[in-house]
Order: C-alpha cells, then structure tokens, then sequence
C-alpha cells in the first residue's frame, strides 16, 4: 500500500528551494548587522541559479559564499570530487 502526504512536482521543488534561500540571505543579512539595517551595512547579492543540462530536472541549489570572481564550478567542466 502506497501512502502519499504530499505530492511535489519539479515547479513546486524549485519554488520552496528559492523561498529557503531568500529567508536564509535575509535572515543571514540581518543577524550580520545586529538586527539592524543602516546605509553602512547594505549588501547585495547576486543569485544564478541556471540548468546547463538538456531533458535532466534541475538538482536542489547548492548555497556557497565566495568573493567575486572566485567560482567552484567551470560551465562545460566537470565536478571535483570535493564537489
């Protein structure tokens, strides 16, 4: 007997994956600043989230901070086994 709480889809996947991320950046900006936001403390962040793979869903995100220019992944390039 197969017992289904809750049914996913990709789409649905996908969405409460980015709502994660956006609490976590958001919660991690205002815990850095001390619960406060000023004009000193703002910070931007830029999020690339892109499916370089043809007829393959899209795998959960992976979240890394790194300082610009300073990527973990090379398009066309294959996983380190780190990785």
């Amino acid at each position: 007997m197969k017992l289904t709480l809750f049914r996913s889809s990709h789409r649905t996947g996908v969405i409460v994956g980015l709502v994660a991320l956006l609490v976590l950046l958001l919660s991690a900006t205002a815990s850095a600043s001390g619960g406060r936001l000023d004009d000193n403390s703002i910070r931007t962040y830029e999020v690339t989230i892109e499916n370089l793979t043809n007829g393959q869903p899209l795998t959960p995100p992976l979240l890394t901070f790194h300082r610009r220019y300073e990527g973990y992944f090379g398009v066309g390039q294959p996983a380190t086994f780190a990785t």
